[in-house]
This record gives structure tokens, C-alpha cells and sequence, in this order.
């Protein structure tokens, strides 16, 4: 099926410019579905090219945002007050995309920090939306943090929130070298220490998602590498166990790293995304 790429920027409520790219069949009447996708932490939606490109090829129009401050959406060095911004342009991203496509269901596949936004999205807004995927979620504050430094952190950000603290480690995102190497080199790619101010807002949203974990009652499809150490495979497995939803489904992909869209399994994963999704048209 031939598919087409496109481009474009919308305005999110507080004025933040925010990037998006899409996917699609070059025939409008082939479209059988949207796939909203949320990318993770200091990287941006170009990155799930693959992603979107596979669904294209399977009738769904797939689109994925730039998060303010990742990416090229406004904003610098993946900077963030609140989570809760994204979430609001992700409202505003979805709400686009059904008005555009509004017979068609809408599905979301969200990545690391994209599945931490995606879950506040669910828990506040109750949104009518089919389905969600999340990957690699992270919703689990790192056991390494001590509860001193968690403390006063709100401290930290508030007195120096640009400060930068911990930088990720490129090798647990991929068991594929070329996938680090390219992960290292993507100029969009945010490769410095995370800033105060967004690990504070990371730390206050995963509190959050837990606590109101009962209101998560939408289908949906937890997926982790039993091998990633970048999000705890734990705060899947207990958000899982928390959350309302009578169709929930928690898949471990055995020795997988962090990214198990841009793993030697790539293929598989996406496969059994396309049939979970497919299952619920």
C-alpha cells in the first residue's frame, strides 16, 4: 500500500508551539484507524518513523507529537513545570485528530515518559478513546533516589529548576548497537543531565498516576522489557494491578531492553500490537 508523511504545528491552550508528523495510506478511504503516538523522554516523534510506517501500511493514520521542549516543538532542553502541560497538548493533540477522523477509532501507543503522560491523560480526562499501549512506562520512582533527596527535590527545582542532574545512559535504550549509536548522534535527541524542575515534575506526576490508579478504565495493553533499566518494569506490573479496567493485558518481553519498539524484536512487538488493536475495532 503506498503511504504518505506529512508535517505540520498546532498551538496547545497556553500558546506552547508543538510539532507533529504523520502517517498514512495515500488513499484517505483506506484509513481504517488512528494510532496516537507519545514518545518518551529527550527524544522526539521522528523517531517512531518505523512505528508509524508499519500501521500506515496496515490502514491506520498513525501521528506522533514532539512534547514541548523535546524535539522541534517550542521550548529548550526538555525543560518541563508541570506534566501536566503535555497532557494538555496531548488533549489537544487528540482531540485534532478526531475531529479530523471522527468515525474512525483512535488507539494510543505511548512510550517511557509518553506512558507516564498518557496515564495522567486517562486518569484526568477521561477520554473516549479504544484503546492503549504502553511501553516501557515509567511510573516507578528509581529505588537508587534516596527518600531525602525526593524530599527536597520540590526544593531543588523551585531554587534551581534548570539545574541539570542525572543523564541517561544510551545503552540500556537498545540491545542493537546501531540503534545506540543513532540514538547518540539524533541532533533532536536531548543528551545533557535532566533538568531539576522536570525530574520533580516526573516524580509528582508517577505519585500521582498510582494514586489515582482506579480511575485508569480504558482497555489496555502494558507492555515491558524484563530487562530494562531505564523504567522499572515493577511500576508496570503495579500500575497494572491498581487500574480499573476490566480488559487489561500485561505483556513482559523476556531479556528486551527499554525500547522494545527499536529492539532485534521490533517486527514481533509491532505485530502484537497491530492484533491487540485489531481485536478491538
Amino acid at each position: 500500500m503506498k503511504t504518505t508523511h506529512t508535517t505540520g504545528e498546532f498551538t496547545s491552550r497556553d500558546g506552547t508551539r508543538i510539532f507533529h508528523q504523520g502517517w498514512m495510506p495515500g488513499n484517505d478511504e483506506d484509513v481504517r484507524a488512528v494510532l496516537a503516538i507519545i514518545h518518551g523522554y529527550a527524544e522526539h516523534g521522528g523517531r517512531y518513523a518505523h512505528v508509524g510506517a508499519f500501521f500506515a501500511e496496515k490502514g491506520f493514520h498513525a501521528e506522533a507529537l514532539d512534547h514541548r521542549a523535546h524535539g522541534k516543538s517550542q521550548g529548550k532542553d526538555t525543560y518541563l513545570k508541570s506534566v501536566d502541560d503535555c497532557v494538555d497538548d496531548m488533549e489537544v493533540f487528540i482531540s485534532r485528530l478526531r475531529d479530523r477522523r471522527p468515525d474512525k477509532p483512535i488507539f494510543v501507543l505511548a512510550h517511557s515518559m509518553g506512558g507516564l503522560i498518557t496515564a495522567r491523560w486517562v486518569e484526568d480526562r477521561r477520554p473516549e478513546v479504544d484503546g492503549i499501549l504502553l511501553s516501557g512506562a515509567a511510573v516507578m520512582i528509581d529505588e537508587s533516589i534516596s527518600p531525602f533527596l525526593l524530599k527536597v527535590s520540590g526544593v531543588i527545582a523551585a531554587v534551581a529548576p534548570r539545574l541539570k542532574t542525572i543523564k541517561l545512559d544510551a545503552n540500556a535504550v537498545s540491545r542493537d548497537p546501531e540503534v545506540v549509536a543513532k540514538y547518540n548522534s539524533d541532533p533532536l535527541n536531548y543528551r545533557k543531565g535532566v533538568p531539576a524542575a522536570t525530574g520533580a515534575a516526573m516524580n509528582a506526576a508517577i505519585a500521582a498516576v498510582h494514586r489515582n490508579a482506579a480511575a485508569f478504565s480504558l482497555p489496555v495493553r502494558m507492555m515491558y522489557g524484563t530487562a530494562d533499566r531505564m523504567a522499572d518494569p515493577r511500576g508496570s506490573v503495579n500500575l497494572h494491578a491498581g487500574i480499573s479496567s476490566e480488559d487489561k493485558t500485561l505483556v513482559p518481553y523476556e531479556g528486551l531492553y527499554h525500547e522494545i519498539l527499536n529492539e532485534p524484536e521490533k517486527e514481533q512487538v509491532m505485530a502484537e500490537c497491530l492484533e491487540w488493536i485489531t481485536a478491538r475495532m
